[in-house]
């Protein structure tokens, strides 16, 4: 089966490598197709937004996708077959990616009951201060404007609402250096450590609904180091425990609550914090989207930039042709027929 100019479109962001912090090429090559197409961009660094000239007088509504990809997998070459396009970032997030710049070359001329500003931006796979859609939400202050922003996220055809809030904090268990020929002259920081970790270990997710959908409080060691050479007593033991946390909850709320869980067995250092984002059911514009089209939705247990743009008043919501199982794997792909049902829906929503 021949690729459709959709999958063309796909096939050529796969073929443009884009890890994070190298998303320079692949930007001037969207900028270039854009503006090829008659679409007005304004840029800063490696994220852009673009418009249609002269614009028109529909609701403003956002469509929103990161260019970087993560690469520190042995990732599998682009390859398509009857049903999938296989290839690094295929569904996190270069398939939504393929929709935008679709849309763009089908609609700079329609007739459209929505008016889209389309916007690209860097470096999302990596830390939040590094993000490259915050500065553009602070330099283009129009933005904040629009009555609904889609995070073109995998979301595998589903709408996902709301997000998890995410913090990643060092926790550092402290002992007392020693040779470890003479171990009672010190304390042992990592065996220390032993109980806090069994209590982590034993963390169950906690559960809440909101508007029907369940989301989860988790907490999850994900590193570990300790240690200063083979022969010593350590002095002391850190790990990095991520905490996603519920829509409704702040960052301070979830930070305390970890604290509190803690105790006095460690010391805490926050690391990196991102809020959670609240679910917009209740949104016209989506409800709107549900009344016309037949898609489930579901809560994501996932931090995404939805929670940007609510910071600075825009609500979102997440739906993308990718499948989060895919994600990051090494054997990314996305199916075919997906992609072209998400284009669909996006393109009736945007003109209806």
């Amino acid at each position: 089966m021949m690729p459709t100019a959709l999958e063309e479109k796909l096939l050529r962001l796969l073929e443009i490598e884009s890890p994070t912090g190298g998303e320079g090429p692949i930007t001037d090559w969207i900028e270039a197709e854009l503006t090829g197409w008659g679409w007005q961009v304004e840029r800063l660094g490696h994220a852009l937004s673009a418009r249609r000239r002269g614009g028109g007088n529909g609701v403003a509504v956002g469509l929103f996708g990161h260019t970087d990809v993560v690469t520190d997998l042995k990732m599998a070459p682009i390859l398509t077959d009857e049903d999938h396009i296989h290839g690094p970032g295929a569904s996190d997030m270069k398939g939504g990616l393929a929709i935008m710049l679709q849309l763009a070359s089908v609609l700079s001329e329609a007739k459209l009951a929505k008016e889209p500003t389309l916007i690209f931006y860097d470096k999302e796979e990596g830390p939040l201060a590094d993000n490259g859609l915050k500065p553009l939400l602070a330099a283009q202050k129009d933005l904040h404007d629009l009555a609904l922003g889609i995070c073109l996220e995998p979301t595998d055809g589903q709408l996902h609402l709301g997000c998890v809030g995410s913090l990643h904090v060092e926790v550092t268990v402290h002992g007392k250096a020693a040779h470890s020929a003479r171990p009672w002259q010190g304390t042992n920081a990592i065996t220390t450590a032993g109980d806090l970790l069994s209590r982590f270990h034993q963390w169950k997710p906690q559960p809440k609904e909101i508007h029907g959908l369940t989301f989860h409080n988790t907490v999850t060691v994900t590193t570990i180091r300790g240690g200063q050479s083979r022969n010593s007593v350590p002095a002391d033991c850190n790990f990095n425990v991520n905490m996603r946390f519920v829509p409704g909850r702040t960052t301070e709320e979830a930070f305390e609550a970890l604290k509190e869980f803690v105790g006095p067995r460690a010391s805490l250092k926050l690391i990196d914090a991102s809020g959670a984002a609240d679910v917009v059911l209740d949104h016209p514009l989506v409800q709107e989207l549900l009344r016309n089209e037949p898609l489930e939705i579901a809560a994501k247990q996932a931090w995404t930039d939805v929670a940007q743009l609510q910071s600075v008043g825009i609500p979102g919501i997440n739906f993308g042709p990718g499948a989060p199982r895919w994600a990051h794997q090494a054997g990314e792909r996305l199916e075919r027929l997906r992609l072209q049902q998400t284009y669909d829906v996006l393109e009736r929503w945007l003109r209806d």
